[in-house]
């Protein structure tokens, strides 16, 4: 299933979902089994969302892995550790929903689809020396997925990041990445690696592309997987673009709300790629971009839909010196001469705030400080956290902006 949205087409569903992440995937499965027509509104031409490109992670304590494990845990403890976390953020009912419903939804999936999950017990908790801490066994990862399980469904699937890759093979994050630090070391180590990359060159010759899904590829991989075997009916290149109600339900409208034709999406998408510097050729590969090309290049898809908003998260990590000043001056440019408002998340401050009309400065979740640059570059919680010794650096550099 899947493929481009008709604005003409109507579809009746009991469960419209908006969203293809493994949050709306998981409440997609949950609802089909539940005996529920569902569809899933992707408003992307692949299926997966950042989970797809994530490291694929979850925090479930008290999972049934950690139990048969043997970890030695209880919801008491997981809620004395969030609460340690959260502050005053701490909402009691929803860390109970959540350490309650978890367990649970790791073995539901487990029994009812492809979903499976794999403990990491040298996973620790971000702070291991709070209340209610463990030093490892909450955290569990989607096992490793054959793609060849989705068949021709795997290109409907958003392939990982190029920058977490190692030439294309997906490593993952657990015992496999240990593997690869010790593969000078250990005989089993090195024979690990060996046939991953046996496996990986087969899987290339073969089917142009690695076969082998790790991290938050497997997951999006099993759900889509899943998903297509319980008749889950999933739209791409879908947006949301109005809800409505209707004698006291809502009834939701999708598709692109002004279809543009091929020429004038070609015209628009040579546009963007010019601007930024990347080619434009049919044909143009994106083998020798480099990590500061491939940014661009996710830029000019999202600028290629005209959008008014546009959300940079970490846009400077992997980049050199140059690369860091020359990716804030483009995103300044597309500010100014678009009109676009663009909402930065960024650790580098220095760069940031030589851009930015405005800053919010968090730490661990709570807001230390809100205001112009020039007045958030001397607050001193924002140089204890974050500028340091950079601090009267960062000062002049903004007061010469000014």
């Amino acid at each position: 299933m899947g493929g481009e949205a008709e604005t003409s087409e109507r579809q009746r569903c009991d469960l419209l979902v908006v969203g293809s992440g493994a949050g709306g995937m998981a409440a997609a499965l949950t609802a089909r089994l539940l005996g529920l027509e569902v569809l899933v509104v992707e408003k992307e031409p692949l299926v997966g969302g950042t989970t797809a490109r994530s490291g694929g992670w979850l925090w479930i304590p008290c999972s049934p892995h950690a139990r048969r494990a043997g970890i030695v845990d209880s919801r008491e403890a997981a809620a004395r550790y969030l609460r340690h976390e959260a502050g005053n953020h701490f909402d009691p009912e929803r860390v109970e929903a959540f350490l309650e419903a978890g367990p649970a939804m790791v073995e539901f999936l487990e029994s009812r689809t492809l979903v499976r999950f794999v403990l990491g017990p040298q996973f620790a908790d971000y702070h291991p020396d709070a209340p209610g801490a463990l030093a490892g066994g909450r955290s569990i990862c989607a096992e490793p997925f054959d793609g060849r399980r989705l068949g021709a469904a795997l290109a409907m699937l958003r392939p990982p990041l190029a920058e977490l890759t190692l030439f294309g093979l997906m490593v993952g994050s657990g015992k496999e990445l240990t593997h690869f630090f010790n593969v000078t070391r250990s005989a089993r180590s090195a024979a690990f690696v060996a046939g991953l990359l046996a496996r990986y060159a087969r899987d290339r010759l073969v089917y142009g592309r690695p076969m082998r899904l790790v991290n938050g590829n497997a997951l999006a991989g099993r759900l889509l997987a899943s998903a297509l075997e319980l008749g889950v009916a999933i739209r791409c290149r879908a947006p949301l673009v109005e809800l409505l109600v209707e004698n006291g339900r809502v009834a939701a409208w999708y598709g692109h709300g002004g279809d543009i034709d091929r020429r004038e999406a070609e015209r628009i998408a040579g546009e963007v790629l010019e601007s930024l510097g990347l080619p434009t050729a049919r044909d143009a590969r994106v083998d020798g971009l480099g990590a500061a090309g491939l940014k661009k290049l996710e830029l000019a898809r999202a600028l290629a839909t005209r959008p008014t908003l546009l959300l940079a998260d970490e846009s400077l990590g992997g980049l050199d010196e140059q690369e860091t000043e020359q990716a804030a001056d483009l995103l300044q440019r597309i500010r100014d001469e678009r009109g676009i408002t663009i909402v930065w998340v960024e650790h580098i401050m220095g760069v940031l705030m030589r851009v930015v009309d405005r800053c919010i400065v968090l730490d661990h979740g709570e807001k230390i400080a809100e205001g112009l640059p020039r007045e958030v570059a001397h607050d001193p919680r924002v140089i204890e956290v974050y500028l340091g010794t950079e601090a009267e650096a960062v000062q002049e550099q903004v007061a010469q902006r000014d």
